[in-house]
């Protein structure tokens, strides 16, 4: 992986920052000193304090459940999916306005969770093509080193936050503790499996490159399928959105990153998110041409901003943090 170093005092005095710069073309200019999501406040000493939270916050919206979290004390807005574990319609996720108390969702899955169905390197197989809404200040949780959240091509995730209220994918153990999801878990990694957006935009690494519209490669730890032949492919937006407590090696070479970006297009907004002590790489490209904007990577165990099978996007302002 490239990487250029330089030290940017007006972050963190005295820390060792990296600031990786991958250039394309001249049109992307400085937007300044750009506004980083931060590391996650502090927090507690974690684990459970045995308090019964309501973390609704004045109910679940639509096409969602009042349920308790496995293994808590908390109720909290549980989201609906089919046997093989898909969300197959189209869904918001409301918050509640208040930066003091985030709506809190889960997933009833033992395993990998996937909005929507595949619809194949061209977008013409059948499948559900579904857009999951996520509102500011929202906080979803996820129950074990397992549990991994997969867009698949054809489909969007649309986590469109702000500063005052990110969005944040996080662990159960996470929130247990206090019901917010801070920094409570100290140099916690791998309670889930990560954030995955699968697309049909070109990558390197088909069967036949020669054909990306037959190219259907799997993702690392069975987390989709991607590839294909349009750099255009729109996978939603992630703004203003944090990531932390994830990452799992199934096996070595086969990992889960923080957020893994499997073939996404340009039509695809990516500015002001972090990962924050995942087990594994922070952000991972793998091919396509998705661009990214304003990337803060704290506390990883292994790459903090890496790429493979011919990513051919531009970056810009990425900040890490050892």
């Amino acid at each position: 992986m490239s990487q250029f170093s330089t030290l940017k005092s007006f972050f963190l005095a005295g820390a060792a920052l990296t600031l990786v710069a991958a250039c394309g073309d001249a049109d992307i200019a400085s937007p300044g000193e750009g506004e980083f999501i931060g590391a996650p406040p502090g927090g507690g000493g974690g684990g459970d304090d045995g308090v019964s939270r309501d973390l609704t916050f004045g109910g679940c919206p639509t096409g969602t459940t009042a349920s308790e979290i496995p293994d808590t004390n908390i109720t909290a807005c549980q989201i609906p999916l089919n046997a093989q574990s898909q969300l197959v319609d189209d869904l918001t996720l409301t918050g509640t306005n208040n930066p003091l108390q985030p709506r809190t969702y889960f997933f009833d899955s033992s395993g990998g969770i996937f909005i929507g169905q595949d619809t194949g390197p061209t977008g013409a197989a059948s499948g559900a093509q579904v857009a999951l809404t996520v509102q500011p200040g929202v906080q979803i949780a996820f129950n074990n080193p397992s549990q991994f959240l997969s867009v698949s091509r054809g489909s969007r995730l649309v986590a469109d936050g702000t500063q005052s209220q990110p969005i944040v994918f996080t662990s159960r153990e996470d929130i247990n503790d206090d019901g917010v999801a801070n920094d409570s878990q100290g140099s916690a990694r791998g309670q889930w499996g990560g954030l995955i957006i699968n697309g049909n935009a070109p990558i390197n690494s088909c069967a036949t490159p020669a054909t990306p519209e037959s190219c259907d490669t799997q993702g690392e730890g069975g987390t989709g399928v991607y590839g294909g032949n349009n750099p255009g492919h729109n996978g939603g937006i992630l703004r203003y959105v944090r990531v932390q407590y994830a990452g799992f090696q199934i096996t070595p070479n086969n990992e889960l990153n923080g957020i893994a970006f499997q073939g996404v297009g340009t039509g695809t907004t990516v500015d002001h998110i972090q990962v924050h002590n995942n087990d594994d790489d922070g952000v991972e490209f793998f091919g396509g041409t998705v661009n990214v904007r304003h990337v803060v990577v704290t506390g990883v165990d292994d790459d903090a901003f890496d790429w493979v099978a011919g990513w051919n996007g531009r970056a810009q302002d990425i900040l890490t943090i050892g």
